[in-house]
């Protein structure tokens, strides 16, 4: 009776056969092409996005980083095919807005756009 050992026992030594010869370029050219195939099967079942990404901006609205995010988010649109929402959450030079992100959904539609330095415009 095989035994799985025995059967790794007879892959071991016929390891330099399956690897030289004129078929070995051709197994690698199939378990690449086994391999992308089925990358790319399992990364088509969760598009992403799917679903509208929502950049929250930590700073006041007119600020540096609200602008820097402003001009951002129309080529992040672009190149992830779906609609980039900015959402200003003005208070604690950042810290309100980096709380909201950390505790949204941990899915990757809800993005953080801030600075070491959010201050009030105006003042």
């Amino acid at each position: 009776m095989e035994t799985p050992r025995s059967r790794i026992e007879a892959l071991s030594l016929n390891q330099s056969e399956n690897f030289t010869g004129p078929l070995a370029k051709l197994r690698l050219f199939a378990l690449v092409g086994l391999s992308e195939l089925w990358g790319h099967g399992s990364a088509s079942a969760w598009p992403y996005p799917n679903r509208p990404i929502t950049l929250v901006v930590g700073c006041a609205n007119g600020g540096s980083v609200e602008l820097v995010a402003g001009a951002v988010a129309p080529g992040l649109a672009k190149r992830l095919g779906q609609p980039v929402k900015l959402e200003n959450v003005v208070g604690a030079s950042g810290a309100i807005a980096a709380v909201q992100v950390a505790l949204a959904e941990p899915d990757g539609y809800t993005l953080l756009s801030g600075s070491i330095a959010c201050q009030d415009p105006s003042s």
